[in-house]
């Protein structure tokens, strides 16, 4: 009798092709209530405070806006959001932040599906990437903060997504909000142009047309209101604040009204005079932004307690994840994922240069999180495809 041979198949059917026995609607709208209740309990019922050492100044500069002085320190996006917030509901100004806090992370959960579902094959796909970014420790933890993370992660996340349609000034827009709010990631209106170009000399124009758009407005404020063109006066600081610093150990306790010129001139000397110790401190910079090990002796309120381990493992995730977001790395590339990479690589690159801690990696966490759903869909197909082809993988059966 003769043996046929069939070969065995590993991925059959194909993962991108399984089908649906949920409906990815009906999962969506759980997902978004339970990531929206657990906000909730986080911020409202968790016996953990919502200020930092920055909370009362973002409060300080906002209600400077509503006697009309402007002379911002922080960057007046989120100030502005504060000032607008207290003007509505005066009398419960604080409680309604962090409801707004609770309001824009859960959305930032459902934009984050949506990305995910337009940049994937697999099915559930939005599904895993939901589930991720619901959960993740540091966007549960910073929703009960009066800070300016929950809404720059909102607008970034915006943005990527109207890229994602191809509503290049709109996109634009949300970007220019999220700089306003959060400055050091000033760089991404430059680079986000060049990505574009790539595919669109025209959308790239449009692009960073509507990056400009919002910050011109306020330029206009500032120079109505405060007689100068100013979005923050904190570059100076921050740069004495970096060469100051190493890694965990953040000293904040120079001059704050510092000429920004001076501060990198001293920080440009520093690099020259001294390249080992600079670059052991971009180093510890860049170990306290990815690494899976932060340091404990973080700056903290003064009513907190050092971090613990279990804060510090659960802050490490970031590595593992940025890992397999880099498995979706490609040689040719959509352009809306090299947007995605664009942004990440911004941020990377301001706090590697300066100082970093945990919260700075908020606002491009949504990003990655679709990257690394990407990261696991393509390293399983890559897989599927080689042991589907192998020669060996035979099967005899006798007639």
């Amino acid at each position: 009798m003769l043996a046929r041979f069939k070969r065995i198949r590993y991925c059959d059917p194909s993962p991108m092709t399984v089908e649906r026995h949920v409906s990815i609607r009906t999962v969506t709208i759980v997902l978004l209530a339970v990531a929206c209740v657990v906000r909730m309990l986080v911020a409202f019922a968790a016996p953990l405070p919502w200020f930092s050492a920055d909370s009362y100044g973002y409060i300080d500069e906002a209600r400077d806006l509503l006697t009309g002085k402007w002379a911002p320190f922080f960057p007046v996006g989120y100030p502005l959001i504060i000032a607008a917030v207290t003007a509505l509901v005066p009398s419960a100004a604080t409680t309604a932040l962090i409801v707004l806090n609770v309001v824009l992370s859960t959305a930032t959960v459902w934009l984050v599906m949506k990305m995910a579902g337009a940049s994937s094959r697999w099915p559930w796909a939005p599904v895993v990437a939901g589930v991720l970014i619901a959960f993740w420790p540091n966007q549960l933890n910073y929703v009960r903060f009066v800070l300016s993370e929950v809404p720059a992660a909102f607008f970034v996340a915006v943005s990527t997504l109207l890229f994602m349609k191809r509503r290049h000034y709109a996109a634009g827009v949300a970007l220019g909000c999220a700089v306003a709010i959060r400055t050091t990631l000033l760089p991404a209106i430059f680079v986000a142009p060049l990505v574009a170009a790539s595919e669109s000399r025209q959308r790239a124009a449009s692009l960073a047309a509507g990056c400009v758009s919002p910050l011109l407005v306020l330029a206009l404020f500032s120079m109505l209101f405060g007689g100068s063109m100013t979005l923050g006066g904190n570059l100076g600081f921050n740069l004495d604040v970096a060469r100051q610093s190493f890694g965990s150990r953040i000293d904040f306790s120079g001059r704050s009204d510092v000429g920004v010129r001076a501060a990198a001139g001293r920080y440009v000397n520093d690099a020259i005079s001294d390249p080992q110790h600079f670059s052991a401190q971009r180093a510890a910079s860049l170990w306290e932004l990815w690494g899976p090990w932060p340091a404990g002796d973080e700056p903290r309120a003064p009513s907190s307690a050092p971090r613990g381990t279990l804060a510090r493992a659960l802050l490490g995730l970031r590595l593992p994840l940025l890992l397999v977001a880099a498995a979706s790395v490609r040689r040719s590339m959509p352009v809306h994922e090299k947007y995605l990479w664009a942004l990440v690589v911004v941020v990377t690159v301001v706090h590697v240069m300066t100082f970093s801690a945990p919260r700075f990696t908020f606002a491009v966490e949504p990003t990655l999180v679709v990257l690394a759903v990407l990261g696991v869909e393509r390293t399983w197909v890559s897989w599927c495809e080689r042991r589907d082809s192998n020669p060996h993988t035979l099967a005899g059966t006798r007639s």
